[in-house]
């Protein structure tokens, strides 16, 4: 069986469980992002969205992208791989 969500809101009242998992609502992970969260990492680290199957991370990644960050950077702690020199 397939279950298909409706991920857009149709009323700015309407709460939307984005992650299943950790019944984490779409207004949780905005609160985040507006506390300062700009990647997928930092959101699955402040509020778990994401964390376990992963299934909601491509609509946390639209989230994030819709606020205006580009893309999920990860640090690689000061290590750099050069490639193609």
């Amino acid at each position: 069986m397939i279950i298909v969500f409706n991920l857009r809101r149709s009323d700015s009242n309407d709460v939307m469980i984005v992650c299943l998992c950790h019944s984490v609502s779409d207004r949780t992970i905005d609160q985040v992002i507006e506390e300062g969260c700009s990647s997928l990492t930092q959101v699955v680290r402040s509020c778990k969205a994401g964390s376990d199957c992963g299934a909601c991370r491509s609509q946390i990644k639209e989230m994030l992208r819709d606020r205006g960050h580009r893309r999920d950077v990860q640090p690689t702690s000061g290590i750099f791989s050069v490639s193609n020199l």
